[in-house]
């Protein structure tokens, strides 16, 4: 199965294994259940029913002791273990303790977790920020988080703090610290300690770029 990336998995009676497309030759001999890639120097491998991490040259990283490896976003794995998951990081480091459905890295210090089709957050201590109660996560940022709640939107903070109320169809990140939201014919500004900073009404507010967006009230832009 070429993957892409010079390289293909091969399949024999013994297994799957990993074949060189510049080198020309076999670096994984094909002798696992199941082999996957999990990140640009690892795969995840099942042997005997158990998963662990090889890299390209079939050098073991983690030992296959867990269910299921998946790859988690950003250099980390998701790893099942008592038919949860969680997360650790790309020598094996555990990170969040297995207990949820589906575990991702997210930016900065996030973590995206779900459970029962509810996404939730963490800190990479292993804290809780808010609880699997969210329909969707938006742009994260050092300090902040675009949620969804049910079928409006707000931003929360590192500590599940509400910056913007959950009242809004859509939030826009202006920069790292401001947030721009429609409610009704205004267009509001809030910063990151919950403030309104300003409120105008436009009939049409452009993208931002730069700090700097093309705005229309009445007939003039």
């Amino acid at each position: 199965i070429y993957n892409g990336v010079d390289e293909a998995l091969i399949e024999s009676e013994a297994g799957w294994g990993l074949f060189d497309l510049v080198q020309d030759t076999v670096t994984i001999p094909p002798i696992y259940k199941s082999l996957r890639r999990v990140g640009a120097n690892r795969l995840a491998m099942e042997k005997e029913e158990s998963f662990g991490v090889v890299n390209n040259l079939n050098q073991p990283i983690i030992d296959p002791k867990y269910e299921d490896i998946q790859d988690a976003g950003l250099g980390f794995l998701s790893f099942k273990s008592n038919g949860s998951f969680g997360l650790m990081d790309s020598l094996g480091v555990h990170i969040v303790k297995p207990r949820f459905e589906k575990v991702l890295k997210g930016e900065y210090n996030w973590v995206k977790v779900m459970q029962a089709d509810r996404w939730g957050l963490l800190n990479m201590e292993d804290e809780e920020i808010v609880g699997t109660v969210m329909l969707s996560i938006g742009q994260l940022g050092p300090e902040f988080a675009i949620v969804q709640r049910g079928t409006t939107w707000g931003v929360l903070g590192t500590k599940g703090n509400e910056i913007v109320p959950f009242r809004f169809k859509e939030i826009e990140v202006v920069n790292d610290s401001v947030f721009m939201v429609q409610d009704k014919k205004f267009h509001k500004w809030y910063g990151l300690d919950g403030s309104i900073r300003k409120a105008e009404s436009f009939e049409t507010l452009g993208d931002f770029e730069n700090n700097v967006a093309a705005a229309q009230k009445g007939k003039y832009w």
